[in-house]
């Protein structure tokens, strides 16, 4: 059952769902059964009054809460959390929302009750620059059925885009997940990843795109190289390279088409792929030619790479 409403000031937002343990769906997947799940999110949207001092910089102030409670039919928890919440939205694209978790959930036959708070924000005023980022401090709970527990989380994300010219683009993420032990101060675990993107636009048809990321939890850097050329609306040709400097792992995607080990030709109707990999100077190398469809291009001849 689902039922909403939205006016100019309330949005109210009501779902209730109930699987029985038996169920199967004749028409599609479904992720699990056995549970009944109930969502209220109800919100109110206040904006100042037109030439008053706030409307210089207010735009609205949105105050929401959300409670979501989730059950298996034999009454265990599952997710069950209660959010109130408070968006606020500045003129010149300044953005700022938080938010305070309360929880109540069921793992590995056990319950947790912990809570967290949450900041998120985001500026998109500077033509040649826009930063954004979340933290998030508190409780969480250690996802290992062999030793599930609550333990203090701090979970953050930092992004800066730099547009120094109207053809590049590079984009600074920072990302990085801890929990420790609240009495021993052990450390469940704590993961940093520093990533680079980087878009250089030759022409109208020639792209460059770069990633370089490192990850402090498995130590390695990976490096990423792709160049694309779109000839014609419905036709991309792609040459990539990829690596990883500790070997943890090797990987490569072109577009749909996975890397292959040795020399490959495939062709199709629409579409003629040709790999090849070089295992001493670099894990992967990599050059498709693809057919796309109108609709993936939009008509244009721009490539745009992300």
């Amino acid at each position: 059952m689902r039922l909403t409403h939205f006016s100019r000031y309330w949005h109210i937002y009501l779902h209730d769902e109930y699987v029985q343990p038996d169920y199967r769906s004749q028409a599609g997947f479904i992720r699990r059964t056995n549970y009944h799940a109930s969502t209220v999110d109800v919100g109110y949207e206040w904006r100042p009054r037109e030439k008053s001092n706030l409307s210089k910089f207010l735009v609205y102030v949105w105050a929401y809460f959300i409670l979501n409670r989730s059950f298996t039919l034999d009454g265990k928890p599952e997710i069950n959390y209660a959010d109130p919440s408070v968006e606020f939205v500045f003129k010149r694209g300044v953005q700022v929302n938080s938010y305070t978790s309360f929880h109540h959930d069921g793992f590995a036959d056990k319950e947790f009750h912990y809570k967290l708070h949450y900041v998120s924000w985001s500026v998109g005023s500077f033509k040649r620059f826009s930063f954004s980022g979340r933290v998030s401090w508190g409780e969480g709970i250690n996802l290992d059925p062999a030793n599930p527990d609550v333990g203090n989380a701090l979970s953050t994300q930092q992004t800066l885009t730099l547009r120094p010219t109207n053809r590049l683009n590079s984009e600074f993420l920072y990302l990085k997940s801890q929990l420790r032990h609240q009495v021993s101060n052990a450390r469940f675990f704590n993961q940093d990843i520093i990533r680079n993107r980087t878009i250089y636009q030759l022409s109208r048809s020639q792209a460059l795109r770069s990633l370089v990321e490192y990850d402090t939890a498995q130590r390695q850097t990976g490096l990423s190289f792709l160049y694309s050329y779109t000839p014609s609306p419905n036709t991309a040709l792609y040459f990539a390279i990829t690596t990883c400097c500790s070997m943890v792992w090797t990987h490569l995607i072109v577009g749909a088409y996975p890397a292959f080990s040795g020399s490959n030709v495939h062709s199709s109707q629409n579409s003629v792929t040709i790999c090849a990999s070089e295992s001493q100077a670099v894990d992967h190398v990599v050059i498709a030619a693809h057919r796309v469809p109108p609709m993936q291009l939009g008509g244009s001849r721009v490539c745009r790479l992300r």
